[in-house]
C-alpha cells in the first residue's frame, strides 16, 4: 500500500482516538445543552471525514492489490460481516422510526433533553464499523485503551475537585450538585458513576496483565537505547499534568469570560497530540513492570473514588459484575472461572431481587409481613428510586405495546407504533399521554428517558428497535466468546473491552443514557468485533509490527519483501514534530477564534486542523514509504470530491452547534437586560437552525421579556407580526414596539415552534399564556385561542394538573 493509503488509514485511527477523548472531556458551559450536544455535534462533524478517509484507504488498498503489493486495509481483507450487518441494522432501525416519527425533525437531530437521534446513531454505528475494519494490530487496541485511561485521570480529578468544593464552574453548571454527589465532566452523577464503571474494567485488566507477567517472570527486557522506566513514568506524568492544566484553564476561563468558549478545544488538542507523540505508556524491565502495576493500581483507586462520589445505584449494580467478567476473562484456570461465574450469578440474582421485590409488595401488600421481603422492599423504597423506576417502566411498556392516539391531530400510524415506535427522542412527548398521577408524584420531572435502554428502544423504535438492541448484544457476546477461544488475542484488550461493554449494558438497564457513555460503548464494541480479536494477530512476531513511536523511515521495493530496520530511539524527532503540530494548531485556532468572538468557525478550525495534522503525523510517524505520483493522482480523484461532500455535510452540525451557542448567549444577554443583543443573537440562532423548536422557544422568552418592559399602546393598523419583520427589525428599535405588538411577535415565534413539534407541551403552554395576556389587554379572540391550546394540552397530557389549573383560570373570560 502506498504512503497515501497509510495516511488515510492513520487518519481514521486518529479520528477514533479523538472521539475517545471527546467522549470523556468535551463539554461547553456556555452552550444550552452543555454536555451531550457538543459531543454529538463534534461526532457528526468528524464522521464524514472519517468515512472519506476510510473509502480512500480501501480504494487505494484495492488498487495496490492489483499491482501485487499486499494492502494494509482493502476490501479483500474485510473482517467478518457481523459488525457491518449490526451497524446497518442499527441505522435501519433508527431510520425507519425517524421516517414514521410523531416529530421527525426531533427524531433526526435529538430532543431538547437529549441529542441521540438518528444522526447520533449513524455516528455511533459508523465509529463502530470503522474500528472493526481498521483495528488490525494489538498496538492499535492498546493505544485506544491508553487514550481512554489517560482521559479518565482529569475526569476523575475534576470530580474530586467538585467534591471538595474547588470547582470553578459550580455556579455555571446546568446540573447543580446535590447531596455531595459529583458530576465531573459528564453533567450528571448517574453518568459520572456509569463512566467510572466503564473504565474500571479496562484498568483492572491492564493491571492484572502486568501483575501476571511480573509474577510469572515474563518481564520484557529494556533495550540498550532506553533511558529507563522513570523517564516513561515522567512522560506519562507530563501528559496528565498538561491535560489537567489545560482543563483547568478552560474551566477558569469559561467561568469568567463567556466569549472564550472556543478554548474548550485546547485541552482536547493538548491531550490528544501529546499522547500521540508520547513513547510507550508501559515501561519495561523489572522496575518498569513494578511501576506499571503500581500505576494501574493508583488509577483504579482514583476511578473507584469517582465511582463512590457519584453515588449512583445503577452503576453500583453494574460495576461488580463488569469487574467480575474482566477477571473471568483474564484468568485461564477453570476452577477460578467457575467461582467467579457463581459469584457473578449470585450478585445478579440479588440485584434482580432488590429491583423486583418492592414492586411485588405493592401488588401483594400481605408479603410485607415477611421479615426478609419487608426488609428488601424497604431498601428499595428508601431512596424512592426503585418504585419510581418501576412506575416509569410500567407506563413506558403500556405506551409501547398499546395503540395510543398521541398526535395532534390524531395519529394515523397508531396501529403500527408497537412495531416501529413513536420515533427516536420522542419519549418526552409521547409518555405524557400515559403517565399516571402516581408516577408524577414519585417523579415530578418530565421523563425523556425510560431509565432502561431496552424500554427506550421498545417505546421509541418499537419491537423492531428492541430486536435490534438484542441483536447488538448477542453479536457482542458472540464476538467475546469467540475471541476467548482464539489463540493470541491480547487478554487485557479482550477482558477490558468486554468488561466495559458489560458495565454499560447493565447500568443502562436501570439508568438513563448519554452520548458520553454511548461513545465508549460503541468504541469498545468495535474493538470486540475487530479483526484483531477474530484472528489473534498478537501471535505475529513483535519485530514485524514495531510500535509507531519506535519506527524509522524505510522504503518498500515492489520486488522484495518489506524490510524492517532495527528500532531505534526517535525521541527528538517525535517530540519536535508533535510540539510543532500542537503549537501550530493552537496558534491558528486562536487567531481564527479571536477574529470572531461569537463565531464557532474558530472552534471548528481547531478541531478539524488538529484531526488532520494529527492524522498526517500519525501516518508518517507510524509507517513510511515513498508515494508514487500515479497513486497520489488516483487518491486525489477518489478523495477530492468525497472530501468536498464531507465538508458540506459537516457544515450542518457545525451550524447547529453555533446556533446553540448564540441562543445561550441570547438568554444570558436577556437576563442582564441587554435585550438588543439578545434579539440579535436569538435571530442568528434561528437563521442557522430554523428547524430547532428550542431556539424558537428561547427567542420567544427574549421577546416576552421585552414585552414586559414595553409601554402599553394600541396596535398600529399596518403592524404585521411576521418572521420577515422579526429578522428585518433593527435591534435598537425593539423598544419602539408596544407591549401588544411584542406579544403578537412572541406568539408568532411560538406558533412556529408548535408547528415544528406539535406535541411538545412547553411551547404550547407558553403560547397559551401569551394569548391570555393579550386577552387581558382587551384584544379580541385571544382568550378563545388560549383556551384551544390548553384543551390540546389536556389531551396531550391528561394527568398534568398545571394545564387544568390554567384552563380553570380561563373560565368566565370572554373577548
Amino acid at each position: 500500500m502506498t504512503a497515501f493509503g497509510r495516511l488515510a488509514a492513520g487518519y481514521v485511527e486518529a479520528g477514533w482516538l479523538l472521539v475517545a477523548v471527546v467522549a470523556a472531556l468535551l463539554f461547553q458551559v456556555v452552550s444550552i445543552r452543555s454536555f451531550d450536544f457538543p459531543r454529538v455535534m463534534l461526532l457528526l462533524q468528524i464522521t464524514p471525514f472519517l468515512i472519506v478517509a476510510a473509502t480512500v484507504a480501501l480504494a487505494i488498498g484495492a488498487l495496490s492489490a492489483r499491482t501485487g503489493v499486499k494492502p494494509a486495509s482493502s476490501l479483500a481483507g474485510l473482517p467478518r460481516v457481523l459488525p457491518f450487518a449490526i451497524g446497518g441494522l442499527v441505522i435501519l432501525s433508527f431510520g425507519i422510526s425517524t421516517a414514521l416519527s410523531i416529530a421527525p425533525t426531533i427524531s433526526f437531530w435529538g430532543s431538547r433533553f437529549n441529542s441521540e437521534g438518528f444522526a447520533a446513531a449513524f455516528g455511533y454505528a459508523s465509529v463502530m464499523m470503522l474500528v472493526a475494519l481498521f483495528l488490525r494490530r494489538p498496538d492499535q487496541a492498546r493505544r485506544l485503551i491508553d487514550v481512554v485511561l489517560l482521559a479518565s485521570v482529569p475526569v476523575a480529578l475534576y470530580g474530586v475537585a467538585q467534591y471538595y468544593g474547588v470547582d470553578p464552574l459550580a455556579a455555571a453548571m446546568s446540573v447543580q450538585l446535590a447531596g455531595g454527589r459529583v458530576v465531573a465532566t459528564l453533567g450528571n452523577p448517574i453518568l459520572a458513576g456509569g463512566y467510572a464503571a466503564i473504565v474500571m474494567p479496562l484498568t483492572l485488566a491492564r493491571g492484572i496483565d502486568a501483575l501476571l507477567r511480573w509474577r510469572a517472570g515474563h518481564v520484557e527486557a529494556e533495550p540498550p537505547s532506553s533511558n529507563g522506566p522513570w523517564q516513561v513514568v515522567a512522560t506519562v506524568g507530563v501528559i496528565i499534568a498538561l491535560q489537567a492544566g489545560a482543563l483547568g484553564l478552560f474551566l477558569w476561563s469559561a467561568a469568567r469570560y463567556s466569549q472564550l468558549w472556543w478554548i474548550a478545544a485546547v485541552p482536547l488538542v493538548a491531550f490528544f497530540l501529546t499522547a500521540l507523540v508520547a513513547p510507550r505508556a508501559a515501561p519495561r524491565g523489572i522496575w518498569g513492570t513494578r511501576l506499571t502495576v503500581a500505576g494501574y493500581s493508583a488509577l483504579l483507586l482514583l476511578q473507584f473514588y469517582l465511582f463512590y462520589l457519584a453515588d449512583s445505584r445503577g452503576p453500583f449494580v453494574a460495576a461488580p459484575i463488569a469487574l467480575g467478567v474482566a477477571l473471568f476473562l483474564m484468568v485461564r484456570d477453570r476452577r477460578v472461572r467457575l467461582g467467579l461465574g457463581a459469584a457473578g450469578l449470585a450478585v445478579a440474582l440479588l440485584v434482580l431481587t432488590i429491583v423486583v421485590v418492592p414492586a411485588v409488595v405493592r401488588s401483594v401488600p400481605d408479603l410485607a409481613s415477611n421479615p426478609i421481603v419487608g426488609r428488601l422492599a424497604q431498601y428499595g423504597r428508601s431512596g424512592n428510586t426503585v418504585i419510581s423506576r418501576w412506575l416509569i417502566w410500567q407506563g413506558v411498556v403500556y405506551l409501547a405495546l398499546g395503540q395510543h392516539d398521541v398526535g395532534i391531530p390524531s395519529d394515523a400510524l397508531a396501529p403500527i407504533r408497537p412495531v416501529f415506535g413513536y420515533g427516536p427522542e420522542t419519549l418526552a412527548m409521547a409518555y405524557e399521554k400515559v403517565v399516571t398521577a402516581e408516577a408524577r408524584e414519585w417523579e415530578s420531572y418530565r421523563i425523556s428517558r425510560a431509565h432502561s435502554e431496552p424500554l427506550d428502544a421498545l417505546s421509541t423504535r418499537g419491537i423492531f428497535g428492541l430486536a435490534t438492541y438484542l441483536a447488538v448484544l448477542a453479536a457482542l457476546a458472540f464476538a467475546a466468546i469467540r475471541a476467548d477461544r482464539v489463540p493470541g488475542v491480547p487478554r487485557s484488550v479482550l477482558a477490558g473491552a468486554t468488561g466495559a461493554v458489560v458495565a454499560y449494558t447493565i447500568s443502562q438497564l436501570f439508568e438513563p443514557n448519554d452520548p458520553s457513555l454511548s461513545l465508549h460503548f460503541w468504541l469498545m464494541a468495535g474493538v470486540l468485533m475487530s479483526r484483531l480479536v477474530q484472528t489473534g494477530d498478537e501471535v505475529k512476531p513483535a519485530a514485524a509490527i514495531p510500535r509507531p513511536a519506535e519506527q524509522i523511515w524505510r522504503r518498500r521495493r515492489p520486488s522484495t519483501p518489506i524490510q524492517v530496520a532495527r528500532p531505534r530511539s526517535m525521541t527528538a524527532r517525535r517530540w519536535a514534530v508533535g510540539s510543532g503540530i500542537l503549537a501550530g494548531g493552537l496558534i491558528l485556532g486562536m487567531i481564527a477564534a479571536l477574529g470572531a468572538a461569537f463565531d464557532l468557525l474558530g472552534w471548528l478550525l481547531i478541531a478539524w486542523l488538529a484531526l488532520t495534522l494529527a492524522g498526517i503525523a500519525w501516518a508518517f510517524l507510524s509507517d513510511a514509504g515513498t508515494p508514487e505520483r500515479a497513486e497520489l493522482a488516483r487518491a486525489a480523484m477518489i478523495g477530492g470530491p468525497l472530501a468536498v461532500i464531507a465538508f458540506l455535510v459537516a457544515t450542518v452540525p457545525y451550524q447547529r452547534f453555533q446556533a446553540d451557542a448564540f441562543s445561550k448567549y441570547g438568554l444570558e444577554a436577556a437576563r442582564r437586560g441587554d435585550l438588543a443583543s439578545a434579539l440579535v443573537l436569538g435571530r442568528n440562532a434561528l437563521l442557522l437552525a430554523p428547524d430547532d423548536e428550542l431556539f424558537h422557544s428561547n427567542l420567544a422568552r427574549t421577546l416576552a421579556a421585552a414585552a414586559n418592559a414595553a409601554p402599553d399602546r394600541p396596535i398600529r393598523p399596518d403592524y404585521r407580526p411576521t418572521f420577515l419583520l422579526l429578522h428585518g427589525l433593527p435591534a435598537q428599535q425593539l423598544s419602539a414596539l408596544s407591549k401588544r405588538e411584542l406579544l403578537l411577535l412572541t406568539a408568532t415565534v411560538l406558533e412556529q415552534a408548535v408547528k415544528i413539534a406539535p406535541i411538545e407541551p412547553d411551547n404550547r403552554l407558553n403560547l397559551a399564556i401569551v394569548h391570555r395576556a393579550l386577552g387581558d389587554l382587551g384584544e379580541k379572540g385571544h382568550y378563545d385561542t388560549a383556551r384551544e391550546h390548553l384543551l390540546a394540552l389536556t389531551r396531550i397530557s391528561p394527568t398534568q394538573t398545571v394545564y387544568r389549573q390554567q384552563l380553570a383560570a380561563m373560565e368566565g373570560r370572554t373577548g
